[in-house]
Order: structure tokens, then C-alpha cells, then sequence
């Protein structure tokens, strides 16, 4: 497999609309498996040559690998962008960032489709895939801690509370609700047209661990 700096430096010197659009079609093809992602479907969709897209990738190993970066670079660049900072409550910050996690899904359902093929793919080729989710999700949760819960009002806890050890029990019960979520509903698609009912469930347990962590307001 190339080198995927190497490669990036070679994609960009691509037509941006056709990088852009083979982007697109790439995750849509790896959407329907490894073994069943159609190069084929990926260069024609493109608009570029078989030739060109092995040029600049070598083999369709490297594509994955490359698009899987890709998308990571765009939820990190994206997705924190769309947080307001100035938000203390964290449960009013949770329920913000969940809703931008929603929207944001809306706006890229094929990059959400496709890290949820990589999520529960068994084949072998995305298992490497798996193992960088994992360390994306640790780096996450890094970045949340620093950027996220940095700011969050501490005096809304209740006195005798272990604070961070509660905001981990939050993040773990939204993070595993999630997992379910995504197993349940595996594409975008199938999980918007269950929204209105999903949202509630995720509130209702939010809300039972404000009122058990938080001090009661007058």
C-alpha cells in the first residue's frame, strides 16, 4: 500500500470537482462491502481514467485507506467548529452537541453510512479500519475533555460528587446508546425516519442522570 502522504500530495493536483466527486462515489462504493466497491463504478462516476485513479493510488487498498482518512479530517475540521463554547451547562452542551452530531450526519449521510460499513463489517480489509476508529474515539474523547468539558459550570454538580467521574458515566451512557443506535439503524437513512422516537429515548436517560448528578434548582 502507498504511502497516504504520498498520495495526498498526487490527489491534489486533481481537478477539485472530480476529487470531490470521487470521494463521494469511493465511500458510497465501500458502503456495499470491500470485496463488492467497484473501481470500475469509482473512476466512471469520477469522471477519470482507471489508469489516473491507480496512478494516484496504486491499488483499491490504498483508496480505502485514503478515503477513511479522509473522512476522519473532515468530521475533526467540521464537527467542533459547530460547538458553542460558551454553553456552561453540560447537559445543555451535550444536547447541543448531539443535535450537530445529527445535522452534521444529514449533511454527509455517506460519510456516516460509511464508517457505520466499518464499524460492522466482518471483512478482514476493514479491520485495520477498526482498530484507527478506536484510536479516533480515544482522541475524541481527549479533545472533549480539553475543548468540551474544559469550560462546563462545575457548580451545577452536586457538592459531595466526583465530577469527572460523573461526566465519563454521561458520555459513556450517550456514547453505548449510540453503538446501539448504529447496529440497530446502520445507515442514515433508516435511523432519520426513526428520529422522532430515537431523540426521546436518549433525553429520558440524559435527564434521570441530570437529576441524579445535578444540585436541585429552586
Amino acid at each position: 500500500m502507498l504511502d497516504l502522504e504520498d498520495v495526498l500530495q498526487k490527489v491534489t493536483a486533481m481537478d477539485h470537482e472530480k476529487y470531490q466527486q470521487l470521494i463521494q462515489v469511493a465511500m458510497k462504493e465501500f458502503c456495499k462491502g470491500y470485496k463488492h466497491a467497484s473501481t470500475d463504478v469509482m473512476t466512471k462516476e469520477a469522471g477519470i481514467s482507471k489508469g489516473l485513479l491507480f496512478h494516484y493510488f496504486g491499488n483499491k487498498k490504498t483508496v480505502l485507506h485514503f478515503i477513511f482518512n479522509h473522512a476522519i479530517e473532515t468530521i475533526i475540521t467540521q464537527f467542533f467548529n459547530q460547538i458553542d463554547e460558551n454553553e456552561r451547562d453540560f447537559f445543555k452542551r451535550l444536547s447541543q452537541m448531539i443535535q450537530v452530531k445529527v445535522h452534521f450526519s444529514y449533511e454527509h449521510p455517506t460519510l456516516f453510512d460509511f464508517f457505520s460499513t466499518v464499524q460492522l463489517s466482518e471483512e478482514a480489509e476493514f479491520e485495520p479500519l477498526k482498530e484507527k476508529s478506536a484510536q479516533m474515539r480515544q482522541a475524541f474523547w481527549k479533545l472533549e475533555n480539553e475543548s468540551f468539558f474544559s469550560c462546563i459550570d462545575r457548580t451545577l454538580f452536586k457538592d459531595d460528587l466526583d465530577v469527572d467521574k460523573a461526566l465519563q458515566i454521561v458520555m459513556w451512557t450517550a456514547t453505548g446508546f449510540g453503538d446501539q443506535i448504529m447496529k440497530k439503524y446502520p445507515t442514515v437513512e433508516s435511523y432519520q425516519a426513526e428520529y422522532d422516537r430515537i431523540l426521546p429515548q436518549l433525553e429520558s436517560y440524559l435527564d434521570l442522570l441530570k437529576k441524579s448528578f445535578y444540585k436541585e434548582m429552586n
